[in-house]
C-alpha cells in the first residue's frame, strides 16, 4: 500500500512517518506534498491508498483537495490533520467522506486508530469493487451466450421469438423490417492454424463474433452469433445495408484473416420483406453454403443465392463399396482393404465438383456403416467424422490430405476390429454366431438361455441393443437367407428345403418365407432363380 502526507510544514510530515510503524500495515511507499497541485499529480501517478490532508497548506485549502479526490472517484482514504477545530472544515471532512478528524499536536495512539479505521474501510471498498468488477465481467461473459441460444431459436422459429428481437434493438419493426441472413461457416479452415484451432474451438468463436460485431455495429445494421444448433456456424442477423453487404463481408473475412490467420466462406440467403421471413433466408443460405461451393476450386469466399449452381455431376456415394469394405474388415484384410479404398478415393478425385454437402453425406455414411455392421466391437474411440477441413490461401480444399485422413480412419476402424480377439466379443455376440450355426435345429429362446446361462429377458433386451431387433426375428432372417441358397438347387422339393432350415411345417416355413420376401418358395425358385428367355 502507498501512503501520501499533504502539509507544508515539514515537521509535521516528520512527525507522522516517524509515529506509525508503517511495515505492520503493509505500507512500502510513503509520499509526501507540501502543496495541493503537487498533491493531485502524486495521486494521478501513484494512486496511493491512503492521504493524509493538512486543511490549510500554504494559503490554500485542504478541502479543495478532498472535495477533488471524492468528486474524480479516486479511491483513496482521507485522513484529515489540522490545527483548526473548525466547523466548516468538520463539515466538509464529512460530507466528501474522511475517514477522522485529528487535531494537532498529533497522538501518536490517535493517528495509529485513524490509520487502521482508514485501511479497514479501503479493504472493504476494493472487496466491493473487484466483486462489482468481477460481476461485470462474468455479465460481459454471459450476454453473448444468452443471445446466441435466443437468436439460434429465432432463426429456426421467428414468430415464436419476435418479442426478444425487439429486446436486441428496439427500433425494429418486425411487420416493414427487412432481414437478411449470411452464414460463416468454420468447416473449411487453413491449415496453418488448423491444430491451434482444435484446442481453442471457443476462443476462435468469441474471436470471429467479435470482429463481425465490430462491423456491423458499426454500420447499425446487425448483429453476429454462434449457432447453437448447428456445428461450425456463425450467423449474421443482418436488418440493413443489404445492397453493399458483399463489400462488407469481404473487409469483414479481410479483418478475421488479420485476427486469426484465416479466411472463411461467407454465404448469403435472400433478403425477406419482414423479420419472420428469417428462417427462409436462413434456409436459402444453408443450401448456398452446402451447395454453390465448389471446394476444389471456389474462387473465392463470399456466396450469393443468386450465383449459378455448380454443373450436375452422377453423385458419388460411399455406400457403392460398402459390401468390398465390409468383406476387407470382417476378413481383417489389409491388402484388401487398402486396394479398395485407393479405387474409392481415385473415384473421389476425378470428381468435377466437391461440395460441402458431399462431405457431409459421404461422413454420414461412414458412421451409419460403423454403426450399423460393428456394433458388438469397441469402436467408441474411432472417429470417422472429420468435424473440420483443411484448405489453403484460396479456399480449395487439400485434397489428399483429406483422403489421407479418411484411408486413416478406415484402417483405425480395420485395426480395431482385427485386434479384437474372441474373448473380447460380448456374449451377444456369441448368441448370434450359435444361432447362424445351429439355425436348423429348433430354437427356443429358453434352450438359447439355457445353453448360455442367461435368463431369457437379459438376451432379449441386450440382443434387441446389439443388433436392433429380436432374437426371434434374427434367427428367420438367418432361415430364409439359407432357404433362400437351397432354393437354387432345383432338386431339392420345398418340403426338404423347410425341414432343413428348422420349420417341420411346409405351410407355416411357406407362409414366414413370403412374409419376408414377398414371394412363395416356388415363386421365388421359378421367377428369381430360373433365368427367362
Amino acid at each position: 500500500m502507498k501512503v501520501l502526507i499533504v502539509d507544508d510544514e515539514k515537521h509535521v510530515r516528520e512527525a507522522i512517518k516517524l509515529l506509525v510503524p508503517w511495515e505492520e500495515y503493509d505500507i512500502t511507499s510513503i509520499l509526501e506534498a507540501q502543496n495541493v497541485e503537487a498533491a493531485k499529480e502524486l495521486i494521478q501517478k501513484e494512486n496511493p491508498e491512503i492521504l493524509f490532508l493538512d486543511m490549510m497548506i500554504a494559503g490554500e485549502t485542504g478541502s479543495e483537495l478532498l472535495q477533488w479526490t471524492y468528486e474524480q472517484s479516486m479511491g483513496c482514504k482521507v485522513i484529515i490533520v489540522s490545527g483548526f477545530n473548525d466547523f466548516h472544515f468538520v463539515r466538509n471532512a464529512m460530507r466528501y467522506n474522511g475517514v477522522d478528524y485529528i487535531l494537532k499536536p498529533i497522538d501518536e495512539q490517535q493517528i495509529i486508530q485513524a490509520l487502521e479505521k482508514a485501511i479497514e474501510q479501503w479493504k472493504d471498498d476494493e472487496f466491493r469493487r473487484q466483486e462489482h468488477q468481477s460481476k461485470n465481467k462474468r455479465m460481459d461473459q454471459i450476454e453473448p451466450l444468452y443471445w446466441d441460444k435466443v437468436l439460434s431459436d429465432f432463426i429456426q422459429e421467428p414468430v415464436k421469438h419476435l418479442s426478444m428481437i425487439q429486446e436486441l434493438n428496439p427500433s425494429l419493426d418486425h411487420t416493414a423490417c427487412r432481414v437478411q441472413i449470411s452464414l460463416l461457416s468454420l468447416q473449411m479452415i487453413h491449415s496453418e492454424i488448423y491444430k491451434s484451432m482444435l484446442s481453442n474451438k471457443d476462443l476462435l468463436y468469441v474471436s470471429i463474433s467479435k470482429v463481425c460485431n465490430g462491423y456491423l455495429n458499426r454500420y447499425g445494421c446487425g448483429y453476429a452469433f454462434r449457432n447453437w444448433a448447428v456445428e461450425n456456424e456463425v450467423v449474421l442477423l443482418v436488418w440493413d445495408q443489404f445492397d453493399r453487404m458483399k463489400f462488407l463481408l469481404e473487409e469483414i473475412n479481410q479483418a478475421i484473416y488479420h485476427e486469426v490467420g484465416s479466411r472463411f466462406f461467407f454465404a448469403m440467403g435472400s433478403v425477406q420483406s419482414t423479420l419472420s421471413g428469417v428462417d427462409l433466408s436462413y434456409q436459402k443460405a444453408r443450401k448456398v453454403l452446402k451447395e454453390k461451393i465448389n471446394l476444389k476450386k471456389p474462387g473465392g469466399f463470399i456466396f450469393e443465392e443468386s450465383q449459378a449452381s455448380l454443373a450436375e455431376s452422377d453423385t458419388l456415394y460411399l455406400n457403392q463399396y460398402e459390401e468390398k469394405l465390409l468383406f476387407a474388415m470382417k476378413n481383417k484384410d489389409a491388402h484388401i482393404l487398402t486396394s479398395v479404398t485407393e479405387r474409392l478415393t481415385n473415384e473421389v478425385r476425378s470428381l468435377p465438383s466437391i461440395t460441402l454437402s458431399h462431405i457431409d453425406i459421404w461422413q454420414n455414411e461412414l458412421e451409419i456403416l460403423k454403426l450399423k455392421h460393428f456394433k458388438r466391437y469397441a469402436l467408441n474411440q474411432v472417429d470417422l467424422k472429420m468435424s473440420y477441413l483443411k484448405m489453403n490461401d484460396k479456399g480449395e480444399l487439400l485434397m489428399e490430405d483429406w483422403l489421407g485422413e479418411l484411408r486413416k480412419s478406415l484402417l483405425n476402424l480395420h485395426q480395431t476390429i482385427s485386434h479384437s480377439s474372441k474373448e473380447r466379443l460380448n456374449v451377444i455376440g456369441e448368441i448370434a454366431k450359435y444361432i447362424d450355426k445351429h439355425y436348423h435345429e429348433d430354437l427356443t429362446l429358453q434352450c438359447i438361455a439355457e445353453q448360455f446361462y442367461l435368463s431369457r429377458e437379459h438376451i432379449s433386451r441386450k440382443f434387441k441393443l446389439e443388433f436392433g431387433s429380436n432374437l426371434f426375428d434374427y434367427l428367420i432372417s438367418v432361415r430364409i437367407e439359407k432357404a433362400k441358397a437351397l432354393l437354387t438347387d432345383p432338386g431339392l422339393r420345398v418340403s426338404d428345403i423347410s425341414k432343413m432350415v428348422g420349420y417341420e411345417d411346409e405351410k407355416y416355413f411357406s407362409k414366414v418365407f413370403k412374409k419376408v420376401t414377398g414371394y412363395s418358395p416356388s415363386q421365388y425358385r421359378n421367377h428369381l432363380i430360373q433365368p427367362t428367355y
